[in-house]
């Protein structure tokens, strides 16, 4: 039996709020950061597309440990 109370709906909403900020935060750092690149390498399709892979890969390893880290704690 599951005695736990419902999750009121500001919280709810408070959290898709966050999960859409981050999310825009991480598009911008994606494309302020080929932008940085882009005197030395230029603006080629490898620097973009090397930039976006970056990027997933920070965020997977990100989305590992953290979820390391909940099951542990």
């Amino acid at each position: 039996m599951n005695d736990d109370a419902p999750t009121p709906r500001g919280r709810i909403l408070a959290l898709g709020a966050l999960v859409l900020l981050g999310g825009f935060a991480v598009m911008v750092l994606e494309i302020v950061g080929a932008r940085y690149l882009q005197p030395w390498f230029g603006g080629a399709f490898y620097v973009w597309t090397s930039q976006i892979g970056m990027v997933m890969l920070a965020l997977a390893l990100g989305y590992g440990v953290g979820g390391h880290l909940a099951d542990r704690f």
